[in-house]
């Protein structure tokens, strides 16, 4: 067993990551304890033998003694690695026994029988990279493949994956990834693609937190049982890619497998581990090139390879931009000026490596909406200027407002609302119904970007500004409601995986009533009663991460202030208040923002709140000159040494519990 060394605090530094950092993905700065761990009030340590280890040789007899310590190939199962993740996970903190239908499962041909060993205090990724020897990566491999289902099992799970969640993040090939995936079923141990185990791992964690039981009703056993499986894919995954060596040699897989966890990650809750995982991903991205992406000159180039790297690319730069402004922190990719061309819109069985045929943007395809979606983040990177510094200017806000109504204005007929409301049929191939769940997406995240970047110009009040916030809420659900009224939709995954774009858009309608409190908005408070009952619905349904479960209490408080029309002064109702915030932070804009607005809730309706400053997040005069050679300045990115001049210092500090003062709030007077 690994036991824990706590470091005392009056030693100095050491050479090497501390072992929560490492746990965490968060930067280190080697302080004993270090500045990361005691902001998070967590004990620093470091694990016997890796304090002040340097990277070893794959050969050296130190690397094996260090795996063979985390690795300890006995008696151990898998049921209790489970039980170990489940009280590290946020579905239920008791142990739980591993499903029977789960409790043989099977590897790919000729693996060794073997079980894994983790220890009962460390993860694994308390294996920080280069220690991971050649000969014992074969090791992981078995242990890794162990924690497979039986192969019909993951077909199932990959088959529903696939048809009913990929197309929200699609940056696969479809036909390629089937044949990587029978390949890898049919290949030895030895011959075994550790990262494109990491890909399925991921994939399996997403499918079991939405997959309805009626699609599994036939196999024997129950979706709730799946559920409580879904972290123990997931920390499988991040193992897979810490072997695989995501953080040293990047390769395209690793960040398919990044682009499948953004769903996992908006399904818990947890921003902290997806910005972390987006700078490295962003990084890796770089290394290999994907942000200077040209179409070769020679006609024999691949053409899948060469749109599965041009998807990648600004699927990270919608991510980026997306978080920025959820965040309220600047973006790490100026994808105003980016290089790369956009995704083809085609369907992936168009795609060949000899071949394409690109389709005008007047016929649907999976990357249709997508297009777009790249379309709006580029828009909302003019929010912030070439130094990264948010724009303090209301008339490029407006501006953007405009160019976003006029990508509205302009989109295909497949996403305009016929004379009744409704949306137009489309075609049955190709599964395109689901391109109107794309169109959600894309609808309602417009309206709630409206939100956040007028919200700062409403005390006192910019006319332009609310106009466009009242407009906004009475159409942000516009197309979620067409969808909604589709037969037996509820038990389908292509709804309940809509749990964060429901609980962020009722945030924002809830919180913009409860402060703005504007007149005849009844519809609006209907709409929000109604998209709490449809997340009561996902948890009925078996769905209870995070983002459902917390998610629904948090609305149904403010929907519980919004009832009582009172105006909030006791103190009990401004703790409440205060408590919302904190929740609602990574969907409004950050934790000072959310807290500057919701406190507006607690001033008299005849007091009118100072006036709110520029709409930016100035940095602080110690972060000034970190800030030059930060991954926020848009010039770094393209120099070559940019691994060598990166400092995470500024990016940290938006995971850190408190965050730095935004400019774009003041208090008031």
């Amino acid at each position: 067993m690994i036991q824990q060394v706590l470091i005392p605090k009056k030693r100095k530094f050491s050479n090497s990551p501390c072992t929560q950092c490492v746990i965490s993905d968060l930067a280190c700065d080697s302080q004993l304890p270090c500045g990361s761990c005691e902001a998070r009030h967590v004990s620093c340590y470091w694990l016997p033998k890796m304090k002040r280890r340097k990277s070893v040789p794959a050969s050296s007899p130190v690397a094996a003694d260090s795996f063979s310590e985390a690795v300890n190939i006995k008696e151990l199962k898998v049921e209790d690695i489970l039980c170990h993740w489940q009280k590290k996970s946020s579905l239920e903190n008791i142990p739980i026994p591993l499903p029977p239908i789960f409790s043989s499962p099977c590897c790919p041909a000729y693996l060794d029988t073997v079980t894994l060993s983790v220890t009962a205090k460390g993860p694994w990724s308390s294996l920080g990279p280069g220690i991971v020897a050649k000969g014992n990566t074969q090791q992981w491999d078995r242990a890794l493949a162990k924690l497979l289902p039986k192969k019909s099992q993951c077909d199932l799970l990959i088959k529903h994956y696939m048809e009913e969640i990929s197309w929200i993040y699609r940056t696969m090939h479809l036909a390629s990834f089937c044949e990587e995936y029978e390949k890898f079923w049919a290949s030895k141990v030895k011959d075994m693609d550790t990262a494109f185990i990491g890909l399925i791992f991921s994939m399996l964690a997403v499918i079991s937190l939405f997959l309805p039981q009626d699609k599994i009703s036939g196999e024997g056993y129950s979706v709730l049982e799946l559920r409580k499986l879904s972290s123990l894919w997931y920390h499988g995954c991040r193992q897979a890619m810490i072997v695989s060596g995501f953080e040293m040699k990047p390769n395209l897989t690793h960040l398919h497998t990044f682009s499948v966890l953004q769903t996992y990650f908006y399904a818990i809750n947890d921003s902290n581990t997806l910005h972390s995982l987006l700078g490295q991903a962003v990084v890796s991205a770089q290394i290999l090139g994907l942000h200077d992406v040209k179409q070769p000159s020679d006609e024999n180039y691949d053409r899948i390879d060469y749109e599965i790297r041009k998807r990648i690319w600004w699927d990270l730069c919608s991510c980026d931009t997306y978080q920025a402004f959820c965040m309220s922190r600047p973006p790490l990719i100026r994808c105003t000026s980016a290089v790369t061309p956009l995704p083809s819109n085609c369907h992936d069985s168009e795609i060949t490596k000899c071949s394409i045929k690109v389709r005008p943007m007047s016929e649907p395809t999976y990357v249709s909406v997508t297009i777009l979606i790249i379309q709006l983040m580029r828009i909302c990177n003019h929010l912030w200027e070439e130094n990264g510094v948010y724009t303090t200017d209301i008339n490029r806000v407006i501006e953007v407002d405009k160019k976003m109504n006029q990508l509205l204005e302009q989109r295909p007929w497949y996403l305009q609302f016929l004379p009744d409301g409704s949306l137009p049929k489309l075609p049955e191939a190709e599964n395109m119904h689901l391109v109107h769940w794309q169109f959600q997406n894309l609808y309602s995240c417009i309206m709630t970007q409206k939100l956040r970047m007028f919200r700062v110009y409403l005390s006192p009040r910019n006319q332009y500004a609310y106009n466009a916030c009242e407009a906004a809420i009475h159409s942000v659900f516009d197309v979620y409601d067409q969808l909604r009224k589709i037969p037996n939709i509820e038990g389908t995954s292509t709804f309940l995986v809509q749990g964060y774009q429901t609980f962020s858009g009722a945030v924002a309608l809830s919180a913009f009533l409860l402060v703005e409190q504007p007149h005849n908005a009844d519809d609006v408070f209907e709409e929000v009663a109604r998209l709490l009952e449809d997340m009561k619905i996902r948890k009925l349904s078996g769905v209870e991460h995070p983002v459902v479960t917390q998610g629904a209490k948090i609305i149904a408080k403010m929907m519980d202030i919004l009832g009582k029309r009172k105006l909030v002064s006791d103190n009990a109702t401004k703790q409440s208040l205060v408590g919302i915030s904190n929740k609602i932070y990574t969907v409004f804009g950050g934790k000072v923002v959310a807290k500057s607005y919701v406190d507006r809730a607690s001033k008299k309706r005849d007091v009118t709140p100072v006036a709110v400053g520029p709409a930016a997040r100035v940095l602080r005069e110690e972060e000034v000159e970190s800030a030059s050679n930060s991954p926020h300045t848009w010039a770094a990115f393209n120099e070559k040494g940019l691994l060598n001049n990166l400092d995470w210092s500024l990016w940290e500090s938006f995971l850190l519990d408190e965050p730095a003062e935004d400019s774009r709030v003041k208090e008031e007077g």
